[in-house]
């Protein structure tokens, strides 16, 4: 009789061999900062059949190159992606039953002749009250939640590093602007020495223009490093290192496309972040449906043999908790209210969006008029006044100062054109940020699961 508790625990135990085992992953820090520095070399990881494995940037990489390297590699999208790989981690393994409980009793009388008593039984949850079926779909929510961030994380880096690369191209042209003025004004530095021996400039004049030249190499120190810098924030967008030997290309202002002027109900179907306030609500909304019905009760029986009295039993149990008092009152109430917070944070998010892309499309069309004036108007007056200036030199009528403060206007104008370039290009990359991707769907349902196809 005493074998037939042992077996009984032998055979509880079984179940034991088949859970899993810890496996440890070391964190290797140095050999991730070789991969960085590989990346320009290796191609793109996940990348299917319908995208080039790589990129040519023997030429320099071009912003829509910009692009698709900070898609796979961003920190941030790398985290957003690895953020939802637990979300669906709990989506894959929801709504499992609990494990089953093996509980076994025994006792042995001390008077001598009595046999060994015991009691095995093998408890089961069943879940009547259809509780797994809301969290599988509360987990579904919660991974749509993520799959949404990840995006709207996606649209606003390819906005950032827009923003970045309109920056960087408009310090490098200053640059180029700069290196140019310093030519000029050297020259005109020298004819400036050359009135000041023939007793023509006096010595208080030349040094003016002299003072010009150092205080514009000055700036161009500063230009440098914030053109620098630019490049710096465009590789960090990037997932590059800080030392990665790529060129950057100019871009145009036509790369960026201003988008047309769309109604509210049609940003509420296209921004990337109502979309995801949205995805949010329903997740509070699938939360409550399962606060609800973790009110309910499951049954729980039990089955198992056991001994009394030399007689061999069939033990059989069943439970079922009464919902009179807590019936998960604290739970409803808090999902209520989280509803009601997603519910107002959606509202509020579309009065934000609204009135930013209203405030975007106003600095675009004020930036656009600017630059229209000075293209039009000012920029032939400059040009007319450099042509005069050059046929007076000509003709040995050469007035240096004139010919300086010129210099000067011609490029303190082209230096604001290209802040005013890179500012329309801002406010436009703005605008499309704020309105969202264009998309037939109705509410942008064309989100699909990228966190395999784009981790690096």
């Amino acid at each position: 009789m005493a074998r037939i508790p042992i077996t009984i625990g032998v055979i509880a135990c079984l179940p034991l061999f088949g859970c899993q085992a810890y496996e440890r992953a070391p964190l290797s820090l140095l050999d991730h900062m070789r991969s960085v520095g590989a990346r320009l070399r290796a191609p793109l990881p996940g990348a299917d059949k319908t995208q080039p494995a790589s990129f040519d940037l023997a030429n320099g990489a071009a912003l829509a190159e910009c692009e698709t390297f900070a898609l796979f590699y961003n920190h941030d999208l790398r985290l957003a992606r690895e953020r939802a790989g637990i979300a669906r981690a709990t989506r894959e393994n929801a709504g499992l039953w609990q494990d089953p409980v093996f509980g076994f009793d025994g006792a042995q009388v001390l008077s001598p002749g009595d046999d060994f008593e015991y009691g095995a039984v093998l408890s089961l949850t069943l879940p009547i009250s259809g509780r797994l079926s809301r969290e599988c779909d509360r987990a579904e929510a919660a991974y749509e939640v993520e799959l949404r961030r990840i995006a709207d994380a996606e649209w606003n880096v390819r906005a950032d590093i827009r923003r970045a690369y309109f920056r960087w191209s408009s310090l490098d042209r200053q640059r180029e602007l700069l290196d140019g003025l310093l030519e000029d004004v050297a020259h005109v530095a020298a004819i400036a020495d050359q009135l000041e021996a023939a007793g023509a400039l006096g010595k208080a004049q030349s040094r003016l223009i002299r003072i010009e030249e150092v205080g514009r190499r000055a700036e161009l120190l500063a230009v440098e490093l914030e053109a620098d810098l630019a490049r710096l924030s465009i590789l960090g967008l990037m997932g590059l290192a800080p030392d990665a030997a790529i060129a950057l290309q100019q871009p145009s202002l036509e790369q960026v496309v201003t988008p047309t002027e769309r109604a509210v109900t049609d940003i509420v179907g296209t921004s990337t972040r109502l979309a995801l306030l949205r995805a949010e609500y329903e997740l509070t909304e699938q939360s409550l449906r399962l606060a609800i019905r973790r009110q309910y009760p499951d049954l729980g029986l039990g089955l198992g043999p056991g001994s009394a009295d030399e007689d061999t039993r069939v033990i059989l149990g069943a439970s079922l908790p009464l919902p009179l008092w807590n019936r998960n009152a604290q739970g409803i109430a808090q999902a209520r209210a989280a509803r009601e917070l997603a519910r107002v944070a959606a509202e509020v998010g579309l009065e934000q969006v609204v009135r930013d892309a209203e405030r975007a499309a106003l600095t675009l069309g004020s930036i656009q008029a600017q630059r229209l004036e000075i293209e039009g108007a000012l920029q032939p007056l400059l040009e007319d006044q450099a042509q005069t200036i050059a046929e007076l030199a000509d003709l040995g009528d050469v007035d240096a100062f004139v010919a300086l403060e010129s210099l000067r206007r011609r490029y303190d104008a082209a230096a604001r054109l290209l802040e005013l370039e890179a500012n329309e290009a801002g406010a436009a990359v703005e605008l499309i940020r704020l309105v969202g991707p264009p998309t037939d769907a109705p509410h942008g349902d064309d989100v699909t699961d990228t966190t395999e196809i784009r981790k690096p």
